[in-house]
């Protein structure tokens, strides 16, 4: 059986809260749209890390089958219906 592990944010530890802010960070896993969805969210640190949750989710899912597989962040795409919801459908999108 293979397992898929998670990870878990403290909202509170200095270096994830208010990460939402660090444009640099945000360019280097987000896509622009999901910039633009982070800056206009209710709780903006919520949805950063729901967006990098969902691309380390689906990336660790999908190298179990392709092993030579890169993850860029910033070029997954993260598609979540609905904002701001403690719990969301989406699909994340990845090149090729």
């Amino acid at each position: 059986m293979s397992c898929i592990g998670n990870d878990v944010v403290d909202w509170e530890h200095p270096a994830n809260s208010n990460k939402s802010r660090d444009f640099r960070y945000l360019k280097k896993i987000l896509t622009n749209v999901e910039i633009e969805f982070v800056y206009d969210s209710e709780n903006p640190d919520k949805a950063l890390w729901s967006l990098w949750a969902c691309k380390e989710t689906a990336y660790k899912t999908i190298r179990k089958s392709y092993t030579g597989l890169s993850f860029v962040p910033r070029l997954w795409s993260v598609k979540l219906n609905g904002r701001d919801k403690m719990y969301a459908e989406g699909e994340v999108i990845i090149p090729g």
